[in-house]
C-alpha cells in the first residue's frame, strides 16, 4: 500500500474486535475480528478476510505495545485487496489527545531505543 500517512507507523500485531458505527441497513457486520498491523498517530492499518466499504467507521478497543488499551474510532480511507483477504487504511477520529500522544511516547522512545 503506498504511504501517505503523515506519521510514522509502528508495526503491532494485535487482533480487535471492532463495532460498525453507523446506520444499520443490514448490510453491515455488527462485530468484525481485525488484525491490527500497524498504528501511527492519525490512525491505522489493518487486515480483514471480507470487503468492506470505504468511509465506513468502526470502534474498538486497541491494546498498545504497552498494553495499555485505547477506545478508538477508525474511520475506512483505504482498501487493498491482497491474497487471503483485504489490507485497509483507516483514520482516527473522536479520539482524546491523551490517546494520541500515548502513541506518540511509545514511538519516541522506540527511536531513542533503536538508535542505542
Amino acid at each position: 500500500m503506498e504511504e501517505k500517512r503523515r506519521y510514522k507507523r509502528s508495526d503491532l500485531e494485535e487482533r480487535v474486535l471492532l463495532r460498525y458505527v453507523g446506520k444499520d441497513d443490514g448490510s453491515r457486520e455488527k462485530e468484525i475480528d481485525v488484525a491490527i498491523t500497524d498504528v501511527s498517530e492519525d490512525g491505522a492499518g489493518f487486515f480483514y478476510e471480507k470487503e468492506l466499504n470505504l468511509d465506513d467507521c468502526y470502534e474498538g478497543d486497541v491494546k498498545l505495545w504497552t498494553k495499555q488499551t485505547i477506545h478508538a474510532f477508525l474511520k475506512i480511507i483505504r482498501k487493498k485487496e491482497i491474497e487471503g483477504g483485504f489490507v485497509y487504511g483507516c483514520i482516527f477520529f473522536g479520539m482524546e489527545s491523551r490517546e494520541t500522544m500515548r502513541i506518540k511516547i511509545y514511538q519516541m522512545l522506540e527511536e531513542n531505543t533503536d538508535e542505542q
